[in-house]
């Protein structure tokens, strides 16, 4: 009796993510940052429509193109649900429309707790950048960074 043996080769793209679920593959593209932005957030969600007490993975990421030297990377709990950090951050680099972006990955865990529509707010980022030469010298760019993603409704 011979065996077959069969291999396959993945390759991943860098304008996008890959998510397998249940041995399916879905593309999900990465988000477009605004012109000329210094940073940007992006919230993906694992289940629009979740039951009660069903756990949903939530996952932020925030895209910055300067080095940075402090800040605050939040998403509050939706009324009517339980929110739970869950966890390392993950620090990646990652090319957007031609710019280098570093890019941190932070994950959560949401559990309904009532049916209906939960509205959950998007995340908000707020710090300080590293200035350039050119910045500190014509006191150009004051170094914040603030960044804001949509809210999102899911229907439980």
């Amino acid at each position: 009796m011979s065996a077959a043996r069969f291999t396959r080769r993945l390759t991943a793209t860098l304008i996008g993510v890959w998510l397998l679920l249940c041995g399916v593959a879905q593309a999900q593209q990465t988000a477009s940052p605004p012109a000329n932005a210094t940073a940007f957030l992006e919230m993906e969600v694992d289940d629009d429509a979740p039951y009660v007490q069903q756990s949903v993975g939530i996952v932020v990421r925030l895209y910055y193109a300067s080095q940075l030297l402090s800040g605050e990377l939040g998403l509050d709990a939706p009324d009517g649900a339980s929110l739970q950090r869950v966890g390392q951050d993950r620090s990646l680099v990652r090319e957007v429309n031609g710019r280098r972006f570093n890019l941190v990955e932070r994950r959560y865990l949401l559990i309904p707790e009532r049916s209906g529509p939960l509205l959950l707010p998007g995340p908000r980022f707020e710090g300080r950048a590293a200035g350039g030469f050119f910045d500190e010298m014509f006191g150009g760019g004051n170094g914040r960074l603030r960044a804001t993603a949509p809210d999102r409704t899911l229907q439980v």
